[in-house]
């Protein structure tokens, strides 16, 4: 079952970033009256939307905004004891807390990186160094737990959630908890099958089913085949989501805009973020066979029989997959979904420019996460497009209709390219000459043309550099880059790696949580406005291009030299 398929879940998706609770947590109670009353506003929203002519994608984004939007206006809950996220990215978020006090109080991003950083593995030692995983029927708890929450906040009673429950630890017990020559994953097939089948058998649709089986194959992925269960990147999404909608109405934002600005961040975050690469031979193998084992139990067969002749056909068709040495590697095939999400971007009636810009964003991060490769600096695109996206941000808080605010937003990506990532002619000319000579020479030495090509774009991107200054960073770029130095620092310090990474995921999460839906404006974005405007001056007054976008280089230079 592909990944992608979680995409399509249905409503108020939310509640699954308690599937992560650990067994310790006490069972998922009913909601309050008033996320009840938000749950069935979004869900009928949802559907005015899809009566309406909307996608289900869109309509469910749109839906899923309103209700943090409308949650974060209930009474709070009682913390629970222990959350999802697994201690030592806790410890990185205490870490990231630690890091904004010391620099508060004016400490150099170094010395603060520093204190972060003792800090982070002084809470490791204390909390974390003697928490041995959780055990299988842990675990399953936890999953049958994030099911019976979802249910409820679906606004389903107490005693249909319940048997969800129950059903579902049963399952998983059962499924998981034995010892068996299949894989993890593949044990997590039979899982969300096996919910797929039960699901049919309680009267669901086969369109609500295949949605509750594809969350929870991906959840009991995320809770059973790592040996630190976390979070997915939906979840984390979701969690962002939920910490803007809170920071939004706690800010006075009008409702309207906190929904617009929750639904914009939640979407880009799962488009950019959570991209898959496209499907080899083997996963179409597996995701026709989900297919013809849910129309299978749709069509009254039982759950043992249509299980075996999904798997037979699975078997068959991967038969004809070979080896694999003739299909695309793993960072072809993230550029693939990538050139799907941009042209879904483009055909939904944005900016090609715009949609190209999120689409670099979405591979590098698919490439970073899926493919083990070294993570990539965002594209000069992509970094003016995230800080357009801020400036939106910051327009509908200030009250702006979104169709004004976009427009907005778009002029503003739109000069930040101009001024950042179009080198003039004659320097961009200079540098292809540059990098030209350097793949020549590459070859005369003996170097393979794929070796020589890469050495010459590495040049060439290090001389248009100096034709341009670098775009403007915003929040989201700055916690990204604080959480790799942090990152780096830890594992040249010789800390074990995998702590060195759950500091940089906890600083980083935080961090992002932090941004919220409208961040203020970082030293360089006003150095950024600064030199739009010295732009549009100099070209109103002398209609010359170039002079203009020269004059509004040299004062971003100047400014950003003011920022730390």
């Amino acid at each position: 079952m592909r990944p992608s398929r979680v995409f399509a879940a249905t409503l108020l998706a939310l509640a699954l970033s308690t599937m992560s609770a650990r067994a310790e947590d006490p069972p998922p109670t009913g909601p309050s009256p008033c996320v009840q009353e938000c749950a069935t506003a979004a869900r009928a929203a949802a559907e005015t939307c899809q009566a309406g002519g909307g996608t289900l994608e869109a309509c469910r984004q749109a839906a899923e905004a309103q209700y943090l939007q409308c949650t974060a206006g209930c009474p709070s809950a009682p913390p629970p004891t222990t959350g999802g996220t697994p201690c030592l990215e806790q410890c990185g978020a205490q870490a990231q807390q630690a890091f904004q006090a010391c620099r508060a109080q004016g400490g150099t991003v170094d010395s603060c990186t520093e204190t972060a950083k003792a800090g982070y593995l002084q809470c490791a030692s204390a909390n974390c160094a003697n928490q041995a995983p959780p055990t299988c029927e842990a675990r399953c708890t936890a999953l049958a737990d994030g099911m019976q929450q979802h249910c409820l906040d679906e606004g389903n009673g107490a005693d249909k959630c319940a048997t969800v429950r129950q059903s579902a630890l049963d399952r998983c017990t059962q499924e998981l908890c034995s010892s068996t020559a299949q894989t993890c994953e593949d044990r997590c097939t039979d899982f969300s099958r096996g919910v797929f089948a039960e699901c049919m058998s309680a009267g669901g649709t086969s369109t609500d089913c295949a949605n509750q089986a594809a969350d929870a194959r991906a959840h009991c992925i995320s809770e059973h085949c790592q040996p630190t269960p976390g979070p997915t990147c939906e979840d984390r999404c979701q969690a962002r989501a939920k910490a803007a909608a809170d920071e939004c109405v706690a800010a006075g934002h009008p409702a309207d805009a906190c929904t617009t600005l929750v639904q914009q961040l939640l979407a880009h975050c799962v488009d950019e973020n959570c991209a898959e690469p496209a499907p080899d031979c083997r996963d179409d193998c597996d995701e026709h066979a989900e297919q013809q084992f849910e129309a299978c139990v749709a069509g009254g067969g039982s759950e043992e029989a249509c299980r075996r002749a999904a798997d037979s056909a699975e078997g068959a068709c991967v038969m004809h997959c070979g080896d694999g040495s003739s299909e695309p590697d793993c960072p072809a095939r993230c550029a693939s979904a990538a050139e799907d999400l941009k042209q879904h971007c483009v055909a939904e009636g944005n900016d090609p420019a715009e949609c190209a810009a999120r689409a670099a964003e979405a591979a590098r991060h698919c490439v970073a996460e899926k493919c083990d490769g070294t993570p990539e600096p965002p594209t000069c695109p992509a970094l003016c497009e995230l800080h357009a996206r801020a400036d939106f941000g910051r327009c509908v808080a200030a009250g702006g209709s979104a169709d004004d605010c976009k427009s907005q937003a778009m002029d503003e990506f739109h000069g930040c390219v101009a001024l950042h990532c179009q080198p003039p002619p004659a320097c961009g000319q200079g540098c292809d000459a540059r990098a030209a000579h350097v793949e020549r020479r590459c070859v005369r030495h003996g170097g393979s043309a794929e070796e020589c090509a890469a050495a010459a774009a590495t040049v060439r991107t290090a001389c248009q550099a100096k034709c341009s200054p670098p775009p403007p960073d915003s929040c989201d770029v700055d916690c990204e880059q604080r959480a790799q130095d942090a990152k780096d620092k830890c594992t040249a310090d010789g800390t074990d790696p995998a702590q060195c990474d759950s500091l940089a995921q906890g600083m980083l999460d935080r961090c992002q949580q932090d941004c919220g839906t409208a961040p203020d404006q970082t030293c360089s974005e006003e150095c950024e406005q600064a030199a739009q405007n010295r732009h549009d001056t100099v070209l109103h007054a002398t209609s010359n291009e170039t002079r203009a976008t020269r004059k509004g280089q040299r004062l971003f230079r100047r400014c950003s030299r003011t920022c730390d």
